[in-house]
């Protein structure tokens, strides 16, 4: 019987040494669960000044929204009304920081984190950032139309229409990119319950299994090991030993951060580095009856649904903002609503700024938290901010 957490070794796929009770290569003997996890933690850590950055980026996307609030409730206001100056300024001063953020933080980081994911074959992680190319070419676009229209001559008032034909657009994509999300999200979490939920096994084999299942989408199982080892061998049958074990290991460790990323996606940050540390520690405590070891996977496994769930809500919510956005500029392009399009504009403008500011609202419930769910409101600034910033 395999053990529950037994580990897997990188030159078990590979070396012939084995076979005749020869030791490994020094180079391949390390366990490939310690290594992936230790690699893998370095790979994904966040660079110096990343913190400031972010900091930043939530500056002027809590400034962006705000104006746009405030605008669209003066918009919304009688005794005021949408061509007023101080309408026309906070109009200007949201889409310019909407082009500033759009080029540099949309698509930039877009742009860097499609050929991150290309290099290390995260199909899914290519997708989500070509769609956030797309979402911050629009939206940056969008903007600059806008700021072209409130400085140009008459003959070019013309161009309003063309920046919100490319708002729809941009929060048509967004809509898209938080709906595959949701769903990406949830199906995760449905599976996790499906295995938690096999009633014909004791609980704990179902928390057991549970844990294989988490373990297989974060570490590289041995299957995909030995499929790697053999690709590596038949596409470079000239290469030496240990040329084709480094390359071997270095698609395998590739494929930990993949698989690191897409559990991330789900939960965050936090949990993903947790499970990568602690999956074997309770695989272990179960199959050798340690005390608290059930108690204690279980607890793990909540805490993994929990931050999922949170992903869950935050994405659906950005759905909604999305839509609201969405409702209000077909009210007012298609429709004699009055204002009920500005409404809909400074709601979705609101739940955005909520968004961005409830990390802020939080510390006091503890650093690490906080980060956590700071991290997780500037990822969905991009999508945010298209959803607002030209309205």
């Amino acid at each position: 019987m395999v053990s529950l957490a037994q580990p897997f070794s990188l030159w078990n796929p590979l070396s012939r040494d084995r076979r005749f009770g020869e030791p490994a290569p020094a180079y391949v003997q390390v366990p490939l669960v310690e290594k992936t996890a230790q690699t893998t933690l370095s790979r994904v850590k966040e660079p110096a000044g990343t913190k400031l950055s972010s900091k930043m980026v939530t500056a002027l996307s809590v400034t962006d929204v705000s104006a746009s609030l405030v605008r669209h409730i003066l918009q919304a206001t009688p005794s005021v009304g949408p061509k007023h100056s101080s309408v026309s300024g906070l109009g200007c001063l949201s889409s310019g920081i909407g082009v500033l953020l759009g080029s540099s933080v949309t698509v930039g980081s877009g742009i860097s984190d499609f050929h991150k994911a290309h290099s290390i074959g995260d199909g899914e992680g290519m997708r989500r950032s070509g769609s956030q190319i797309v979402s911050g070419a629009v939206g940056t676009n969008s903007s600059a139309l806008y700021l072209a229209h409130e400085t140009a001559a008459a003959s070019l008032s013309g161009i309003t229409v063309a920046a919100d034909v490319l708002c729809g657009v941009g929060s048509v994509i967004n809509m898209g990119i938080s709906g595959v999300g949701v769903y990406r999200c949830a199906r995760f979490r449905s599976r996790i319950d499906g295995h938690m939920e096999t009633k014909a096994l004791p609980e704990k084999e179902r928390v057991a299994k549970t844990l294989r299942f988490l373990k297989e989408k974060i570490v590289p199982t041995e299957p995909e090991i030995a499929r790697i080892a053999e690709e590596v061998k038949a596409r470079y049958p000239d290469w030496s030993e240990k040329a084709r074990a480094d390359e071997t290991k270095k698609q395998i460790l590739d494929l930990g951060e993949v698989k690191f990323r897409y559990f991330k996606r789900r939960t965050c940050q936090a949990t993903a580095a947790r499970a990568l540390k602690e999956i074997d520690k309770h695989l272990s405590g179960l199959q050798y009856g340690r005390p608290n070891a059930l108690e204690e996977a279980k607890s793990f496994i909540q805490e993994v649904k929990k931050r999922n769930l949170q992903k869950i809500i935050l994405t659906s919510i950005v759905l909604a903002t999305s839509l609201i956005a969405f409702a209000g500029l077909i009210a007012g392009t298609f429709f004699s609503m009055g204002s009920l399009p500005f409404i809909l504009y400074a709601i979705s403008s609101a739940i955005a700024l909520a968004i961005l500011l409830y990390p802020l609202v939080v510390e006091n419930l503890g650093a690490s938290k906080a980060a956590a769910m700071q991290s997780r409101a500037v990822a969905l600034a991009p999508t945010v901010l298209t959803n607002t910033s030209s309205n």
